[in-house]
């Protein structure tokens, strides 16, 4: 059976990371189960890392609410910036924009900035499953609806957001 690494909310720390990193053998298929920005205070090399990983060495890396809140926030800046903000949104705004964690954020032109001057890594985010099956594993950031009849049929919103148990 093959073997797993897997990685679970960095929230911006590249720092943890990529002393994370370090204990990965390089052999054993590397997962990350998404929420790699908000909070911490560098979620831009936090998506350059794993984006190099994901692309160069074939590791898997799904979407967390985080990404999720992310891209509502540039499809709709006027009316989803609010709850990016709340949620952690400017440490990562000012991160991919290169100014200090502190700044004041415009939500709808830095929208614009980020998708200008970022554009791979909003695509990047935007190209993550949201989940990943394996032989023997699922993978999902927050969870799955096993009450339906056939749980791939379980929402993206609430692959990423499902709060109650499950198994």
């Amino acid at each position: 059976m093959e073997s797993y690494f897997v990685v679970g909310d960095i929230h911006g720390k590249a720092g943890m990371l990529e002393e994370l990193m370090t204990h990965w053998d390089g052999q054993s298929q590397l997962v990350f189960l998404g929420d790699l920005i908000d909070r911490g205070e560098d979620s831009r090399k936090v998506i350059e890392l794993v984006k190099d990983v994901v692309e160069q060495q074939g590791a898997i890396c799904l979407s967390g609410n985080h990404e999720y809140m992310f891209l509502a926030w540039i499809d709709n800046p006027t009316e989803r910036y609010d709850h990016y903000r709340r949620n952690g949104g400017d440490t990562t705004i000012n991160s991919l924009l290169g100014r200090p964690l502190t700044a004041p954020v415009d939500g709808v032109e830095d929208a614009r900035r980020v998708q200008e001057t970022c554009g791979d890594l909003v695509a990047f985010i935007r190209s993550l499953p949201f989940v990943y099956e394996t032989e023997h594993y699922i993978f999902v950031h927050a969870g799955l609806d096993l009450t339906l009849p056939d749980w791939h049929e379980t929402s993206d919103y609430q692959k990423v957001w499902i709060r109650q148990p499950f198994h």
